[in-house]
């Protein structure tokens, strides 16, 4: 099949667009991901502060208190900060390293809950820990880095129920290896549910990103005017809603349009007014935007700029506009006449507009 040039752009759009949306979903999810391994260092240390509290104040509850304290709340929590440091970190260096810092967050939680499992091995139902950070892979949607966490997490808890090395007390009863086996399975079964879910999840985004794109584009359709290429007033509100501080504003048209009209025909007109979209667009920048106001009319709304600038600008136009006109229209003295209005706040435009439309009938009424 072939495609016109017009289609590959609109298609490289499109694929542009979903690239971007998508890197934008990984991003907020990332700061999801790593508040959850801040939140899940915190409520741990948290919870251990406080059964150490109450085991350490009753004796016959631990004969040691001492080591509990250094066991299961000193290197457990000095190790969570490491992982905690090691994740903001990573956020700050590899901001810009997205993949990198995707395979980086994911492993890091996939540590912390193998420790988890470690350091509380007593209880088998944590050996289930691990499915928080294998569900954290799902928005990514890269099936090698749900794989990774996958072997990270069912590595280690497999190291972790065999030694079973931060408590002797604990032994392989049968409830407990069939408790942390049932663990493992649901472990396991996560994993692969979530890579059906992956591929689901990612056709279903992609689904959403193209409807947003279109929408997008359709938006950007309504906000233009056909002929001459520039916004028109539904363009100009959307704009002007976006803006704040003071402007200018021009307001400006073509000198004996209708003359064009009538002499030269609707065609030649309309390619006049092509010809001044054009021309103004070339003067648009993060200060400057220009609008169809209706027929051969146009507003400049300019922020940032002294009077004798916005001036200047305007007197540059009018060069550039009559150095594209044919000899028979210069004859005829077709121009552009600008009326300009002080500055003002830009929540009261629709004022800026009035007074550049009244000092510019004034100039056309000077002229006639």
């Amino acid at each position: 099949m072939v495609y016109s040039s017009k289609e590959q752009l609109q298609s490289e759009e499109a694929r542009e667009f979903i690239r971007k949306s998508e890197r934008e979903i990984e991003a907020k999810w990332r700061k999801v991901h790593v508040n959850m391994i801040f939140l899940a260092s915190v409520c741990i240390i948290v919870s251990e502060c406080l059964v150490s509290f109450l085991i350490t104040d009753d004796p016959t509850m631990i004969s040691d208190p001492s080591h509990y304290v250094i066991w299961y709340l000193g290197i457990p929590a000095i190790s969570y900060l490491i992982i905690d440091i090691v994740a903001y970190v990573g956020m700050k260096k590899l901001a810009k390293q997205g993949r990198k810092l995707n395979y980086l967050l994911s492993i890091l939680l996939a540590v912390m809950c193998v420790l988890i499992t470690i350091y509380h091995g007593v209880f088998p139902s944590v050996y289930g820990i691990g499915i928080l950070a294998i569900v954290m892979t799902f928005i990514y949607g890269n099936h090698k880095l749900g794989a990774v966490t996958m072997a990270v997490v069912m590595g280690g808890n497999i190291m972790a129920f065999i030694f079973l090395p931060w408590d002797d007390k604990v032994v392989h009863t049968t409830v407990y290896d069939m408790s942390a086996l049932i663990m493992f399975i649901a472990t396991a079964g996560v994993f692969v549910l979530g890579g059906a879910v992956v591929v689901w999840e990612q056709q279903f985004r992609k689904t959403a990103i193209l409807g947003n794109y279109k929408l997008d584009a359709l938006k950007k359709v309504a906000a233009k005017d056909f002929l001459t290429g520039v916004r028109n007033r539904y363009g100009m509100q959307e704009y002007i809603d976006g803006l704040n501080g003071t402007c200018h504003c021009v307001m400006l048209d073509v000198d004996y349009f209708k003359k064009i009209n009538d002499k030269w025909g609707h065609d030649r007109g309309d390619e006049v007014l092509e010809t001044l979209g054009e021309i103004l667009q070339q003067y648009e920048d993060h200060n400057r935007a220009v609008f169809r106001y209706g027929g051969d009319e146009f507003l400049f709304v300019i922020q940032n700029h002294k009077e004798e600038e916005v001036r200047l600008i305007c007197r540059e136009i009018n060069r550039v506009f009559c150095e594209n006109l044919t000899m028979e229209m210069k004859r005829e003295e077709i121009g552009i006449t600008f009326g300009l209005s002080p500055e003002v706040d830009v929540k009261d435009v629709q004022r800026g507009i009035l007074l550049a439309d009244q000092e510019l009938y004034q100039k056309k009424h000077a002229y006639n």
